[in-house]
């Protein structure tokens, strides 16, 4: 008799021959049963279950080794830059909140986050030019250290974090001092802005060579 197991994809799953005694009989159904037993779809133990045999969700991180999946399959990181920043604010005094403080030109940028938190910071920019720095700059007495800076974060115009830049002697600083990991983004669009003011008149704070970057981890 043909092997009725064939389309199955069972290796091994035989009936006996016409006539055959009973022993053969008995050792070719023990045999058969085995192989059903055997049966989890691996190569000659049933058809491959394919991608639409798997129910969504289904595997779970239980089911993964440690260590096991390869930077190629994982998602590309969603990251956007700002256009090049070249601002310096205004000299006008009394623009140390969130609220009357200055925009700063180009420092913003929109992404779209799946709810994983977002790193935003400051990155040099040398394509155009080589001295990118966060000056400050006091022309009454830059040697008085109440003199006070500050650089404010905003997430979809509210106010997540901001930076107090105190000095004398009319500093460069890193730009990529103004940096932060938000973690209550939710999954949306969201974007990212920066304001800058100075306590008083005259004194100015500003971006040179710089853009501002945000990025999902």
């Amino acid at each position: 008799m043909a092997n009725p197991y064939t389309g199955a994809a069972i290796t091994g799953c035989n009936s006996p021959a016409v006539g055959a005694d009973k022993d053969t009989y008995t050792t070719t159904f023990d045999q058969t049963i085995q192989k059903l037993d055997e049966h989890d779809h691996t190569s000659g133990k049933g058809n491959q279950i394919p991608t639409a045999g798997i129910a969504d969700l289904a595997v779970t991180g239980a089911k993964i080794a440690a260590a096991t999946i390869p930077n190629s399959k994982l998602v590309a990181v969603n990251k956007t830059f700002s256009a090049e920043i070249g601002f310096e604010t205004s000299g006008a005094g009394n623009t140390d909140e969130p609220g009357t403080a200055e925009t700063v030109t180009n420092a913003s940028a929109a992404i779209t986050t799946v709810g994983r938190p977002v790193a935003i910071s400051l990155q040099g920019y040398a394509a155009s030019v080589v001295e990118h720095g966060l000056y400050i700059y006091t022309p009454t007495n830059p040697f008085d250290h109440s003199n006070q800076y500050y650089v404010f974060l905003f997430r979809d115009g509210t106010l997540i974090e901001r930076w107090l830049i105190s000095g004398c002697g009319n500093p460069v600083f890193p730009v990529q001092l103004i940096n932060f990991e938000d973690h209550e983004a939710s999954a949306a669009s969201h974007t990212y802005t920066l304001k800058a003011g100075v306590s008083n008149a005259g004194d100015t704070i500003s971006f040179y060579g710089c853009r501002l970057l945000v990025r999902e981890l």
